[in-house]
């Protein structure tokens, strides 16, 4: 899943997953330039973090 698609279908905004995955805070997979997530790990990584993404 691309960092678009996942900002579509779990609500987060773009820039805050470009963000995270720069840091390297998400689990990501580089190909080239582009950017994936894994879906069974991203989802469990939603599920461990305490800290939310965006500030509401």
């Amino acid at each position: 899943m691309t960092l678009n698609e996942a900002s579509k279908v779990y609500g987060i905004s773009l820039w805050s997953l470009r963000l995270k995955a720069s840091k390297r805070e998400v689990p990501i997979t580089k190909i080239g330039r582009r950017i994936y997530i894994n879906v069974k790990k991203f989802d469990q990584w939603l599920k461990r973090r305490d800290i939310p993404l965006q500030k509401p």
